[in-house]
This record gives C-alpha cells, sequence and structure tokens, in this order.
C-alpha cells in the first residue's frame, strides 16, 4: 500500500519554492489588509468620538441657554450640565484634536461641572433655608440675587464659547 504513494514531491525544491511564495504573498496580503480595516476602524471611531464632543458641546448649550432664561425670569433652574459625557470623550480624542483645543474642551468642560456644582449648593440652600425674621428674609434674597447673577454670567460664559469650540471641533483642531 505505501508502494503505491507517490512522495517524489518531497525531494522537489521548486514545489517547496512555489509554498514558500505564496506564503509569503499570503501574508503580506493578510497584514496589508488587516492594516487597512485597523486604520478604517481608527477613522469610524475617532470621528464618532468627535461627533459625541459637538453633541455635548451643543446640548449643554441648549440647557444652558434654557437655565440663563429661568434665571432671568426669576426661575432656579434644578437640573445639571453634562459635564460626565464631555469627560469620557476627552481621553478617546487624544490624537484626534490639537493639545491645545482639547485644554479648551477640558475647561469647558470644568466650567458645566462647576455650574452644575453652584445649583446642587443654590438649590440645597432654597430648600434648607429659614427666613423667620425681616432681616433674615433681606439677607436671603441678597444672597439669593447675587447667587442667580453669578449663575447667569457663568451660563453667558459657556454660551458664548460654545460656538466657537463647536467650530473648532468641527474642523477638527488637528495639529
Amino acid at each position: 500500500m505505501l508502494a503505491s504513494v507517490d512522495l517524489s514531491w518531497l525531494w522537489s525544491p521548486k514545489d517547496y519554492f512555489y509554498a514558500i511564495v505564496s506564503a509569503v504573498i499570503g501574508a503580506l496580503l493578510g497584514i496589508l489588509w488587516a492594516k487597512l480595516e485597523f486604520a478604517a476602524q481608527q477613522k469610524k471611531e475617532a470621528e464618532k468620538v468627535r461627533l459625541g464632543i459637538i453633541d455635548t458641546l451643543k446640548f449643554n448649550k441648549e440647557r444652558a441657554e434654557q437655565a440663563n432664561e429661568q434665571l432671568k425670569n426669576g426661575g432656579m433652574p434644578n437640573y445639571p450640565l453634562d459635564g460626565a459625557r464631555l469627560s469620557s470623550l476627552i481621553l478617546p480624542a487624544h490624537g484626534l484634536l490639537s493639545d491645545e483645543l482639547l485644554l479648551r474642551v477640558d475647561w469647558h468642560r470644568y466650567q458645566l461641572d462647576h455650574i452644575t456644582s453652584k445649583l446642587a449648593v443654590v438649590n440645597g440652600f432654597f430648600l434648607s433655608a429659614s427666613v423667620s425674621t425681616p432681616d433674615a428674609k433681606r439677607a436671603y434674597d441678597e444672597w439669593i440675587a447675587m447667587l442667580r447673577q453669578s449663575l447667569i454670567e457663568h451660563y453667558q460664559k459657556v454660551i458664548n464659547g460654545t460656538d466657537a469650540l463647536v467650530a473648532d471641533v468641527e474642523k477638527k483642531g488637528k495639529r
């Protein structure tokens, strides 16, 4: 039975040469395809991060405008701005945006978190304040007016800075 098996190809250098060339070509094509696929995936992920930053900036600008109107009309907003989402997008944006633009986005995120903290303090004070005397009522009203003005100015700073930041992120701020 073994006598009928042709093993002459084992001693054929030509067959080994073709096998090696085929393996090298296959490996090179596989590596090239993997690199192209990885680059396309990275580009897609970078675009998702960039669009996420833009959407978050626009969303927060709308909330800031809404809250600013409430403050100007005597109300007090009781909802936070979304600095957390912006914070989660900053790390993946490294390499996509320039260092200068990343610092600006992070500073904007800080402002959002700062406003949210101010609101927590103000709303906590609203809920716990007891104004039983005229002097306490006057001090309370003055303090609330000061906080209201501080919030209006802070919201306005965020509103004013958003459009230029969005435009720069849309351009990618590439290095």
